[in-house]
């Protein structure tokens, strides 16, 4: 399946194979899955573009045009995109977003956690 969010198999959204590894790095950058991604990496991701084909399926452009486009070709995102793959094949799943509210909620305890420690901070501090 493409992610637990779009419950279509993965043959049948995309025309390769390429196109799937490359969507499936997007879907976890949406999903808020995956962070910390090197401005080298994120140019070489941006770079390449995608198109609907034959049947409705997306496929991006090949490597050859990115080459041309971009005058290097993008390692670096084939290599996340390869390693990902490793991972989803030793059970990594594709989680829908969580919602604004949800990531608020579940986010609190660090809230509460910094302002016990602000108020410990300024107990000790000297006053003059």
């Amino acid at each position: 399946m493409v992610s637990s969010k779009i419950q279509i198999p993965c043959k049948t959204y995309y025309q390769k194979f390429i196109t799937e590894l490359w969507f499936r790095i997007r879907l976890i950058v949406e999903a808020g899955q995956f962070r910390g991604m090197k401005e080298a990496a994120l140019l070489e991701f941006c770079g390449r573009e995608w198109k609907m084909v034959g049947a409705n399926k997306i496929e991006v452009e090949s490597k050859v045009e990115m080459k041309d486009k971009i005058s290097k070709s993008p390692d670096i995102a084939d290599a996340i995109a390869v390693g990902v793959e490793g991972a989803v094949r030793l059970g990594f799943r594709i989680d829908s977003p969580v919602s604004r509210e949800y990531r608020q909620t579940a986010e609190a305890w660090k809230t509460k956690l910094r302002v016990e420690a602000k108020t410990a901070w300024s107990e000790g501090a000297l006053s003059y």
